[in-house]
Formats: C-alpha cells, sequence, structure tokens
C-alpha cells in the first residue's frame, strides 16, 4: 500500500528466518522505515529497539517517500507474505 509517497507493508515471521528471534535493534532497517506494530497472538504491540521479534509474529513496516526501493526490497528480502 502507498500513501502519499510512503509504503506500508504488512510481512509475516517465518521459523528461522532472519527475522526471527532477532531484536529489533539488531537489523538493518534502513533510515527512513520503521516497524510500527507488531501483532503477535492476538496482541498489538508498539515494538522498540529491545523488541525481540519471534515466528509468527506480523510486522507492519513503513518506508518513508525518501527510502529507496531497492531498500525496502533489501529489508523484506526472506520474509514471508509481504503484502503491498
Amino acid at each position: 500500500m502507498t500513501h502519499q509517497g510512503a509504503h506500508v507493508v504488512e510481512i509475516s515471521v517465518e521459523p528461522d528466518s532472519r527475522f526471527d528471534r532477532s531484536r529489533l535493534d539488531k537489523l538493518p532497517i534502513p533510515e527512513d522505515m520503521l516497524v510500527a506494530v507488531i501483532e503477535r497472538e492476538g496482541e498489538t504491540l508498539i515494538p522498540h529497539g529491545c523488541t525481540r521479534i519471534l515466528a509468527g509474529d506480523y510486522l507492519t513496516v513503513v518506508a518513508g517517500p525518501h527510502c529507496p526501493d531497492e531498500e525496502l526490497a533489501s529489508f523484506l528480502e526472506g520474509a514471508s507474505s509481504p503484502w503491498l
């Protein structure tokens, strides 16, 4: 989904993916991008750097208008079920 130049993407985290068991602050997140929401077992979490991502989580990622498409694609590489 695109909103005024920003991209909003939801991905699911699969077991043993590069996201599974990773702390948010350890992921290579481009400067003009953020993980805005994590949905886990029916709960909505507002993540912080120390938040650990787990298999089964759904991440809502927002990439601003200055985030190059290549950086968004690189971040999402290996993600399961990206919905744009």
